[in-house]
């Protein structure tokens, strides 16, 4: 898979590269795919604005692209930007697994 990280509005440190990267290859597992090489993942992480100082201000988004099957998509806003790419990652699995039980569902009706 072919990660892109970038920050807005924060520094992104080697700790949040690292624990997004993380993250974001355990999903490898669930894209199936021949060539997950192909799979393209851009992370971004930052601060919704820069006048907030408490509540929901860190967010993460990521943009999959896998050949064959299209974008999924999924952004989440949370008080800590760890947690945050902790869910983002949790809501692609639950829908790359959507997506496969779909694919199984069209080639079992023919």
């Amino acid at each position: 898979m072919n990660i892109t990280i970038q920050g807005l509005g924060i520094e992104l440190t080697e700790a949040i590269k690292q624990h997004a990267e993380e993250r974001m290859q355990a999903l490898e597992k669930f894209v199936h795919t021949k060539n997950p090489e192909a799979v393209t993942v851009e992370v971004e992480v930052g601060k919704e604005s820069e006048h907030h100082n408490k509540g929901p201000i860190f967010f993460c988004e990521v943009h999959m692209i896998i050949p064959d099957e299209g974008p999924v998509r999924s952004r989440e806003v949370h008080e800590d930007l760890y947690a945050a790419i902790d869910v983002v990652r949790k809501e692609l699995q639950r829908q790359l697994v959507d997506l496969k039980e779909k694919m199984i569902d069209k080639r079992q009706q023919g």
